[in-house]
C-alpha cells in the first residue's frame, strides 16, 4: 500500500529497496511488486535488485510478464546468468 501511495517510480523504488534488502520473497511476490512501477528501467532496476533476496530463484522466469519491452526481459536472463 505505501507504495501505490507514492507518486513517482524513484521514490517507489527507494522504498522497495529498503523493504527487500531485508526480506526475503518469491518470484511471485517480487512480480507483484514489480507490477507497481510505471517504466521498464525501473521494473528491471527492482527486478535486478530482488534477484538475491529471493528464495525461488528458479521461478524467477514468472517476472517475464511483468516487463513491456523484450530488451528489459534479455537483460534480466544475462543478469541472472551472471549471478549464477
Amino acid at each position: 500500500q505505501t507504495l501505490k501511495n507514492e507518486g513517482f517510480d524513484n521514490s517507489r523504488l527507494t522504498i522497495a529497496k529498503q523493504t527487500i534488502g531485508t526480506n526475503y520473497f518469491t518470484a511471485a511476490q517480487v512480480k507483484e511488486l514489480v507490477q507497481l512501477f510505471s517504466f521498464d528501467n525501473s521494473k528491471l532496476d527492482l527486478a535486478k535488485f530482488s534477484y538475491r533476496n529471493t528464495v525461488d530463484k528458479n521461478n524467477y522466469f514468472l517476472l517475464n510478464d511483468a516487463f513491456s519491452f523484450s530488451n528489459s526481459k534479455e537483460e534480466l536472463a544475462r543478469y541472472i546468468q551472471a549471478y549464477r
